[in-house]
This record gives C-alpha cells, sequence and structure tokens, in this order.
C-alpha cells in the first residue's frame, strides 16, 4: 500500500496510516509493515499510539524509517512501559539509529522483543544494542 500524504513543511499527514490507527484504534498489536512509512510518519504514531497505554506491539518492518525515525521513537519508549515487541526489521536504520534505541533501552526494561534485520547496522552497531539489552537483563 502506497502512502498518501502531504508535506507542506507545517502540516505533514498520511492519509493512509490516520486510516488504519483510526480503523484499529482499540487494539494493542499494530502492523504497519510495507506502508512505505518515512519518519515524518512517526510523530503521528507516538501521538496517537505510544502515547496511550494499550499498544503492546508495534510492527513498522519493511518501510522507508531512517535514524531519525529512531530517534523519534527513542524519545517515545523513554515514557512508555506498556509496549513488549517493537519490529522494525528491513528499514535504513543504520549504526546511527541503533545509537538512538539503545539509549531508550537503557531506561526500557518493558520490552520483551526487538526485530532490527536488514538495517545495515555493523558489527559495532550490533554489539552496542547488545550490551545495553544484556544490562536491561540483571
Amino acid at each position: 500500500m502506497m502512502a498518501q500524504s502531504n508535506n507542506d513543511n507545517d502540516h505533514y499527514w498520511n492519509k493512509n496510516l490516520l486510516q488504519v490507527i483510526t480503523r484499529y484504534r482499540h487494539d494493542t498489536k499494530f502492523h504497519f509493515n510495507s506502508m512505505n512509512l518515512i519518519d515524518n510518519d512517526i510523530p503521528i504514531i507516538v501521538k496517537e499510539l505510544l502515547i496511550n497505554e494499550h499498544c503492546t506491539e508495534l510492527h513498522l518492518s519493511s518501510n522507508r524509517l531512517t535514524s531519525e525515525g529512531a530517534r523519534i521513537l527513542a524519545q517515545a519508549l523513554e515514557t512508555n512501559t506498556f509496549l513488549e515487541l517493537l519490529d522494525l526489521t528491513s528499514n535504513r536504520l543504520k549504526d546511527d539509529g541503533v545509537q538512538h534505541l539503545a539509549a531508550a533501552f537503557r531506561l526500557d526494561r518493558h520490552l520483551k522483543y526487538l526485530r532490527l534485520g536488514t538495517n545495515a547496522i555493523t558489527d559495532a552497531g550490533a554489539e552496542h544494542i547488545a550490551r545495553i539489552l544484556l544490562q536491561n537483563r540483571r
């Protein structure tokens, strides 16, 4: 599904994303896989889902998210205590995105599943996130 959006610099919106959120607003598991989402979509998801305390799974695989999207997500995760699964497989996060997420995971001990495959993460980025996740196990 191709995202339909408006971007006039001040007021970005994604019609398809908002329709999916509205349709499944009371669910606990949200699947936004392969929706061609970009970093500008993440504030919408944060505002509509992560602020609410019922989102336990967030699937964002196979989109066009970069380290900027990861940074925005990480900020929201610092105060979210309900999200248990975050799937960011097949995006464009790279090591910078992992750095942002790792900072949030230092504080979040509720996340049980993190999927980051196919994000151009180097061994150094993988080691960094692994260290943080291991610290949270203690």
